[in-house]
């Protein structure tokens, strides 16, 4: 790479991260714990935005906009399940049907650059967020930020990748943000079956990831653009306990690349994908 070339990565990445440090949210700005908090949020707990409260403002009026979360990550090649079908292919104990999988990748410290430094403070800040929620007396503590410490540490992100339809979200702009399951892209024949009998039941619902052209990455290039990348991720934060667990779920919300996968990663065989 030219000296050309490296400087110009390099102030790219100074202004995705000053972006990234104006929003209030990115998870490697020191001062992110006080600009959210915990609220109930249905049957689990989620992070809002703190908004100035007025005398007459009650703590629940404050609790309105969930936060979107960001850091900077590398994707890493192991336990990459960020594809259009997770690689179900028949029904199992932990997921009895396709529409069940979620998508799912970890997140680690990049090697180089200025979102090296940072992800120390990510892994804090997320650290400090999961206790500020944590149950008393729970000692066990599953999803986003509950392997490893400080450089080590890894983030578990998902993407629901199939949604039920029905009279809630059959409007016009669900529609617009799904795929017909006709043309979703699968590995297998149990998965193929499988969309064929959830057709009239379900939408799949593509991540919102996007490449180093700002351009949308479709379903069957997510290993590929994917793995091994150093990305933006953008996601919402919630948490639920239940059996004697905490559960920290990191759903999310858009991914842009900043790096593209080393060849390493871009040039796995991938399986066959069935499209009909």
């Amino acid at each position: 790479m030219s000296d050309t070339s490296v400087s110009s990565t390099h102030q790219h990445s100074a202004h995705i991260r000053e972006n990234l440090l104006h929003s209030g949210f990115y998870l490697g700005d020191q001062d992110l714990v006080h600009h959210v908090h915990w609220a109930p949020n249905g049957r689990k707990d989620s992070l809002f935005i703190n908004k100035p409260l007025q005398s007459h403002t009650s703590s629940s009026d404050n609790a309105t906009e969930l936060t979107t979360l960001s850091t900077v990550v590398r994707i890493m090649d192991n336990n990459f399940w960020l594809t259009s079908d997770v690689g179900w292919r028949a029904p199992t104990s932990i997921t009895a049907h396709l529409h069940d999988a979620k998508a799912t990748c970890v997140g680690v410290a990049p090697r180089s650059g200025p979102f090296h430094a940072d992800f120390l403070i990510a892994a804090q800040n997320a650290t400090n967020l999961q206790q500020q929620i944590a149950t008393p007396d729970f000692n066990l503590r599953y999803g986003f930020a509950c392997t490893g410490e400080g450089e080590s540490t890894q983030f578990k992100f998902r993407h629901v990748l199939f949604e039920k339809i029905n009279g809630d979200n059959a409007d016009d702009e669900f529609i617009q943000r799904t795929y017909d399951l006709d043309d979703w892209p699968v590995h297998s024949e149990g998965a193929r079956n499988a969309l064929d009998d959830m057709k009239s039941t379900h939408h799949a619902i593509p991540l919102a990831a996007y490449d180093v052209d700002d351009q949308l990455i479709p379903p069957t290039s997510y290993r590929q653009q994917l793995q091994g990348a150093l990305v933006e991720i953008h996601f919402n934060l919630s948490h639920s306990a239940f059996k004697g667990k905490d559960m920290y779920t990191a759903d999310i919300h858009s991914i842009r690349v900043i790096t593209v996968p080393p060849s390493t990663a871009t040039t796995k065989k991938c399986p066959l994908i069935l499209c009909l």
